[in-house]
């Protein structure tokens, strides 16, 4: 694959919440993630960034077309897009059985999926604790034995067990301390140059999606109104609302 092929497109994608009165949630959302890439996506709560999310994953319904590799989102079955896509998402807590070891949850993407054989998923998940910063002694601890940041890692494995193109984080590091938050975010930014994973990070923080990402998409009340090169848009947003969020935030250096 190049580093500009195409991972993720959203066409024209619409949602509506139906109630007394119909809410337009989502309004002809339009972008790209190349293979590689980082894309963050930012706005303020209730601005429609995880009801995208939400769709990409197939949780929802919608009108437009989300393109996977290039094949509609809706041609895939749940297992097939289970492979291709994985999300990392605000409570990893909420995310993982307690009543298991973090081997047998790491080991589980694998064991679904039919891929290899006992030894050799031992193996991967070794591997895997490696590569997000924790020694194989941590298989046999359960999870209320981790600290919020060792859950978010272990979810973060978890996701990425299955070797997905896309992985989404949603608001992943914005239930953690500042210091251990900022920990994640370099664990990020490693597996994208270690494995040139492409990524979607929703975050609310201006801040953190400049930082980590390669373009930024500014979301507000269901529509995209800007995007562009992360710098650009940190240093020279166009529109109102993109300025209205920087002002309100201590800009980095």
């Amino acid at each position: 694959m190049s580093k500009y092929e195409t991972v993720l497109e959203v066409k024209q994608v619409s949602n509506s919440y139906k109630g007394k009165l119909e809410k337009k949630v989502l309004k002809d959302i339009n972008f790209k993630i190349h293979k590689g890439e980082i894309f963050g996506l930012v706005g303020e709560s209730g601005s429609g960034k995880s009801t995208l999310a939400n769709a990409v994953l197939g949780i929802i319904d919608y009108n437009g077309e989300i393109l996977i590799g290039g094949k509609n989102r809706k041609d895939y079955n749940r297992r097939e897009l289970s492979k291709q896509v994985q999300a990392v998402f605000q409570d990893p807590t909420a995310s993982l059985n307690p009543a298991k070891k973090v081997g047998w949850l790491l080991e589980e993407p694998l064991r679904v999926h039919k891929r290899g054989s006992v030894s050799e998923r031992i193996r991967r998940v070794d591997e895997m604790l490696e590569l997000i910063g924790l020694d194989t002694t941590y298989k046999k601890r359960r999870i209320n034995e981790l600290s919020g940041g060792q859950k978010q890692r272990i979810c973060i494995g978890i996701a990425l067990m299955l070797e997905p193109d896309l992985l989404i984080a949603d608001e992943a590091t914005s239930a953690l301390d500042v210091s251990v938050g900022a920990q994640i975010l370099n664990l990020f930014k490693e597996l994208n140059e270690r494995l040139n994973t492409s990524m979607l990070f929703i975050s609310h923080n201006l801040n953190v999606v400049y930082w980590l990402c390669d373009r930024i998409a500014v979301m507000s009340s269901g529509e995209i109104v800007e995007c562009g090169e992360a710098q650009n848009i940190y240093y020279s947003p166009e529109h109102e609302y993109t300025q209205a969020l920087l002002s309100s935030i201590p800009k980095l250096s």
